[in-house]
């Protein structure tokens, strides 16, 4: 991870697009102070960066560049944190995006705003 940020300051970007949800490592790219997407290509959260999502996603210093970009904002997506949070009888595929967050927040509004603030669906 230190190698990949020393290279990414050598080229300082105006911006950066990950596609490897896979790797936790490349989220550390977001405290450069330029935008930082994770896009996500399969059609759930990732397994790897589930203690991220909703938590300002490793970015402490600098959360709002920090987006996770999904090919779209379904239920389904949010699977995976209703697996980990042994919450899987809470839910239910044919919600809606708002209904899905509602659920994972505990119908908590300021919790809601942190996952809606990181999470956008971006049609790819």
């Amino acid at each position: 991870a230190l190698r990949l940020k020393q290279l990414m300051v050598q080229l300082a970007p105006d911006a950066i697009i990950s596609t490897r949800s896979y790797a936790v490592e490349d989220v550390s790219l977001c405290t450069l102070g330029v935008p930082f997407r994770m896009m996500h290509c399969d059609y759930e959260l990732s397994f790897f960066l589930m203690p991220l999502y909703g938590k300002g996603g490793g970015c402490s210093r600098n959360n709002s560049q920090l987006r996770y970009w999904l090919p779209e904002l379904s239920a389904r997506a949010f699977r995976p944190l209703f697996n980990r949070r042994n919450a899987t009888s809470r839910f239910n595929e044919d919600d809606s995006f708002e209904e899905v967050l509602l659920v994972l927040c505990n119908d908590d509004k300021d919790e809601c705003e942190k996952f809606t603030n990181q999470i956008e669906g971006v049609a790819y």
